[in-house]
């Protein structure tokens, strides 16, 4: 049965690479879920080759992943990309951090057409459960990417809802990665995070009135300019 099921997601899998050489998507989707189901059922029936079937089946979905943003379906993208970390195991963070931050840049995709404050809630979400990952992810510069990323996200939630909270959240996660940058010596990422943060600054100076706030803005503008220009 094991054989039997090997052989019919290899075919699933040809027949899915036949139909996006020809841009059939749809039926290129179609025939990855059904090797995706085959290496899923198969996780179930050989627990020794349980976590090499689980690995397939998260690639699988991977490139559905793919397949669906090439049709510009951002959001079903990324669902695709958290189901496929759904299947990996938790010892695999390098993997699982890759995809939550795919999984956000397709949310903020979907944000900047639709305006829908619901998945920047999402994306947030899926920033914060991916701190954890970055630590244990082989990238040195993760853990501050990640921070990056959240404060972009936090930063887009406060001007979008008028929220000075996010915004001194988003200010928070940018002084983080920051630091973060400053211990591994990238200064090009520390300068663009100065960016950030003084954007930060600015957003919430112009929505709550605080006199200091543009001020720290241009403090960090500044500290910026000195890397960029030098």
């Amino acid at each position: 049965k094991m054989a039997e099921r090997d052989t019919l997601s290899g075919a699933s899998i040809r027949s899915a690479i036949a139909a996006i050489k020809t841009a059939y998507f749809t039926d290129a989707d179609e025939q990855l879920g059904q090797a995706e189901e085959s290496a899923l059922h198969a996780a179930q029936s050989d627990i020794e080759g349980a976590a090499a079937y689980l690995s397939q089946a998260a690639a699988l979905r991977s490139s559905r992943a793919v397949l669906a943003q090439v049709r510009l379906d951002y959001r079903r993208a990324a669902r695709h990309c958290w189901s496929a970390a759904r299947c990996l195991p938790l010892r695999n963070k390098g993997e699982r951090w890759r995809l939550a931050r795919q999984q956000v840049a397709l949310l903020m995709r979907e944000v900047e057409i639709t305006r829908d404050p619901t998945l920047l809630a999402e994306a947030i979400e899926v920033l914060v459960g991916a701190l954890p990952l970055a630590e244990g992810a082989p990238e040195q510069d993760a853990l501050a990417r990640t921070k990056c990323a959240l404060g972009d996200a936090l930063m887009s939630q406060g001007v979008m809802v008028r929220a000075a909270d996010s915004l001194s959240d988003a200010i928070r996660n940018f002084r983080d990665a920051i630091e973060l940058f400053s211990q591994k010596r990238l200064m090009d990422d520390w300068a663009a995070a100065q960016i950030k943060l003084g954007d930060a600054f600015e957003a919430r100076g112009r929505l709550t009135g605080a006199h200091d706030d543009p001020v720290q803005a241009v403090a960090a503008w500044r500290a910026a300019a000195a890397i960029v220009t030098r």
